[in-house]
């Protein structure tokens, strides 16, 4: 190596140096502030994605709240609807109710005036048949039952044309016993006031049903005895008379026939005489039987003391 060369090159390069140093110290510096800069950039994009993270995550939570909010009002709104229409279930039900018992109040006063009307029905009905039994004859407050059944059985000769058409009218009329006992039953709890006059009138129509219902039989057995009685009357009066001109005519036709002595022909007429004789008395007997039992039981009774 040249020595010249070498002692030559130091003292370029000591020349030259600060010369670069200088040149460098002002780059150095921008490196540093751009480094600055750029970590201060970096620190404001992380404080700021920091931010970001905290603001997206009290969005959530503010969504979360609002998405709570949104439920509890829609359940309230929900449960404000069934109340309503729950509510107007109950209205309707309590006019329903309402008008029901308005009805029924109704209904009760109709059949409060509907009994007072059929009691005083019943009332003339009773009247009526209390008439009708003291036009007979029969006492309705005497409870010996064997007076009353031979009050009951009045003589054929007193039946006239004036009981006939009451007897035929009591027949025609329906008893209003079913009627009356139906009614009795639907308007029960409605009566408390008039229970008892109710139930003795209904006892006292039912005795008086009873008895007419006797009268009614032994009317029609009457009506049956007298038909019997005149019957049997008027055939023993026919066979009176039918025996009595049997007798005149066998009494002309022997005057007028020559006396024959025949022993055989004297017991055969005795035997037919006999025979005829019979046969009379037995159904004489038997009509007399007849028009005995037809005679009422209380004509041939004596009367007790």
């Amino acid at each position: 190596m040249d020595p010249i060369a070498t002692a030559s090159w130091p003292s370029t390069s000591a020349s030259s140096w600060p010369r670069s140093v200088r040149r460098r110290v002002p780059e150095a510096e921008e490196e540093r502030e751009l480094g600055r800069r750029v970590e201060e950039m970096e620190e404001a994009v992380e404080r700021l994605r920091a931010e970001k993270e905290a603001a997206e995550a009290e969005e959530r939570d503010l969504r979360a709240e609002l998405d709570a909010e949104r439920a509890a009002a829609e359940t309230a709104a929900s449960e404000a609807m069934l109340m309503i229409e729950r509510l107007q279930r109950e209205k309707a039900a309590a006019l329903l109710e309402a008008r029901h018992f308005r009805r029924l109040a109704d209904g009760r006063a109709d059949r409060d005036g509907e009994l007072q009307d059929e009691v005083a029905s019943l009332s003339a009905l009773a009247a009526s048949y209390l008439s009708l039994l003291h036009a007979h004859g029969i006492d309705p407050d005497d409870d010996d039952g064997s007076n009353q059944q031979e009050q009951l059985q009045p003589p054929v000769e007193h039946l006239d044309a004036e009981a006939d058409r009451e007897s035929r009218s009591v027949v025609a009329s329906p008893p209003p016993s079913e009627k009356v006992f139906a009614y009795a039953a639907a308007t029960a709890p409605a009566a408390d006031c008039g229970a008892e006059v109710t139930e003795n009138l209904y006892a006292r129509v039912e005795a008086l049903e009873v008895d007419w219902s006797a009268m009614r039989r032994e009317v029609a057995a009457l009506r049956a005895e007298r038909a019997q009685a005149v019957l049997a009357r008027e055939v023993a009066r026919r066979l009176c008379r039918e025996a009595a001109v049997a007798g005149e005519r066998g009494a002309v036709a022997v005057a007028a026939e020559r006396p024959r002595f025949s022993v055989l022909a004297v017991c055969k007429e005795k035997e037919m005489s006999y025979c005829q004789v019979y046969v009379l008395s037995t159904t004489l007997l038997c009509l007399l039987l007849l028009v005995d039992k037809s005679v009422p039981l209380h004509r041939r009774r004596r009367p007790q003391m």
